[in-house]
This record gives structure tokens, C-alpha cells and sequence, in this order.
């Protein structure tokens, strides 16, 4: 995809922004800024930086969630990591991991948007966390898929075209003016939006 249609679909995919001139107002629920170790210098959303890290936080939450185990790439995502991080994931037989859960699940799941929540910069911006919640549909699975995610869950639960956020942390790295992901968690905490 070209870097203006996923400029479009960045609009599209966040569904908060902030709009601020460098200050963090109260009521402003994202938040990009600096860590200089005594204070935070804000971004705005037209800054590069926040662009270009919430262009790739947007991708790969498109490419990790838009799957289909009848056709399934489990490394789809790839290049949008760290060459140090894609070994770590190729030492530990990620794709044929992934590949044999979504199969043995038999998942099909689409991203509907994000929620993106703060990116933090560290002071010379070439490493940035982002956390933001990825709305995801899953609508088709095994029962025991399901039955594993509702595990310990109170009230309303998981189930085929219920919509659910999943929180996730992206640790990314700034190499040759490109951002790539160099490690990620999804948290367990999956809500369902009421």
C-alpha cells in the first residue's frame, strides 16, 4: 500500500486524535510527546514522527488481525519489524506457530479500527512506545477458541461478530529514517466496548 492510501486509512483507523499545538490539554486522551527526563515536550498529530510510527502501529494492526485460516501468510507482518526481531520470531518457529493455531482454531478475524492512546518518544527519537487497543472481530472459531478467551471472564462475553478491544504495547526502533517494530505485547485484558 502507498504510504498516501495508508495516510487515508490512518484517518480512518484511529479513532482519537489529538489536535493540540504542542500542549496536552486535560480533556485530550492521546498523547504523543518526548521523555527528555525532566519534562515532556508534546507533539501534535502533524508531526513526522507521530505519522510515520502511527502509519506502521496502523499497518500492523491491520496485518496481524486480518486473517483467514483457509489462506494464511503468519508472517504477513514481517517486514514491518526489527531484523533483529523478525530472528527472534524465526528462532522461535513463529509463523508455523501462528500458522497452526489459526488453523487448528479455525479463525477468521478482521481489524476494525484502532484506539490509539499515547506514543512516547525517547529524547534523540529514534525509539518510541505506543500503546493503543485494536477492535477486532473474530467470525469464526472453534467453540473451544472462545470458550479458552471467556475463561475467568464476568459479564458480557467473546463470541463469533462481537466486537472486542485488545490493549497493545509496541516498542519501536527508528533504523535508516524507517520505523520498525522491535517488540510488541498484547495484553490479556480483552473489553468488550458497550
Amino acid at each position: 500500500m502507498t504510504k498516501q492510501r495508508w495516510e487515508k486509512a490512518f484517518a480512518n483507523l484511529f479513532s482519537q486524535f489529538a489536535g493540540s499545538k504542542g500542549v496536552a490539554p486535560a480533556e485530550q486522551v492521546t498523547q504523543y510527546w518526548i521523555d527528555d527526563l525532566t519534562t515532556k515536550v508534546y507533539l501534535t498529530d502533524k508531526h513526522p514522527d507521530v505519522i510515520a510510527v502511527s502509519l506502521t502501529a496502523g499497518e500492523f494492526a491491520q496485518l496481524l488481525n486480518n486473517r483467514d485460516y483457509l489462506s494464511l501468510d503468519g508472517k504477513v507482518e514481517y517486514h514491518l519489524y526489527t531484523e533483529n526481531y523478525r530472528k527472534e520470531l524465526e528462532a522461535a518457529k513463529d509463523e508455523a506457530n501462528t500458522i497452526s493455531h489459526f488453523k487448528k482454531q479455525k479463525i477468521k478475524s478482521r481489524c476494525m479500527g484502532c484506539t490509539l492512546t499515547s506514543i512516547a518518544f525517547n529524547r534523540s527519537r529514534d525509539e518510541a512506545e505506543i500503546i493503543y487497543s485494536i477492535k477486532i472481530v473474530v467470525s469464526e472459531a472453534t467453540d473451544k477458541f472462545f470458550k479458552t478467551l471467556n475463561k475467568g471472564r464476568d459479564g458480557k462475553l467473546l463470541d463469533r461478530n462481537v466486537l472486542y478491544e485488545q490493549p497493545y504495547k509496541l516498542n519501536m526502533l527508528k533504523q535508516n529514517g524507517v520505523w520498525k517494530i522491535n517488540n510488541f505485547v498484547a495484553d490479556s485484558e480483552i473489553t468488550i466496548p458497550e
